[in-house]
């Protein structure tokens, strides 16, 4: 017997709750959904954090083992695992809904929108305080050359890495900012 689904409201974690009290993933691009039953809700919460996880495994290697390279292949190795076993072993445990088109919010900044005035502020002073803190590491290196890049190929990558943070958390400050303008706007 298929369920009904009703008008879906998008929740703080991404996924989708409709009137009946079902929850909902929403795969946009193939315009399909599926209900989360109740003994699934656990298994669904560790893998919405699925990007996270090759993040903190980084950042545990590349600190204590002090070595970046080994700490970016057992990231990207976790991260292929966990998207592998969530598209192969959760998702067809499922309930498929076909046909599903979403209305409304569904953009990144209107879900980030959703989670309210306050935690777009402090995001975007978490943002700001990540700016300077790596802004301050860039400053420090001394020799930007392509020859010190491969010669010291551990330093080279922690350099690349911070450069790459530095770019990511300028967009999100643009993001943010954009957002609060938004609420505030809004709110008047």
């Amino acid at each position: 017997m298929k369920r009904k689904i009703g008008k879906l409201a998008l929740q703080k974690d991404g996924s989708y709750k409709d009137q009946y009290g079902n929850i909902v993933i929403v795969d946009k691009k193939n315009n399909v959904g599926y209900f989360v039953d109740i003994d699934m809700i656990k298994t669904y919460r560790f893998y919405s954090e699925r990007y996270m996880i090759p993040v903190v495994i980084l950042i545990v290697v590349g600190y204590f083992f002090n070595n970046i390279s080994l700490g970016l292949l057992c990231s990207l190795l976790s991260f292929i695992l966990i998207f592998t076993a969530y598209k192969v072993k959760f998702l067809p445990k499922l309930e498929k809904i076909d046909n599903l088109e979403i209305e409304g919010e569904t953009t990144m900044i209107d879900k980030l929108k959703k989670s309210g005035l306050f935690m777009n502020v402090f995001r975007l002073v978490l943002f700001l305080i990540i700016i300077i803190v790596v802004g301050y590491f860039l400053i420090k290196v001394e020799n930007w050359s392509l020859k010190y890049l491969f010669e010291n190929y551990n330093e080279g990558v922690q350099l690349l890495l911070f450069i790459i943070i530095e770019i990511w958390a300028t967009v999100m400050v643009f993001v943010e900012t954009k957002i609060i303008i938004d609420l505030k706007s809004e709110n008047k």
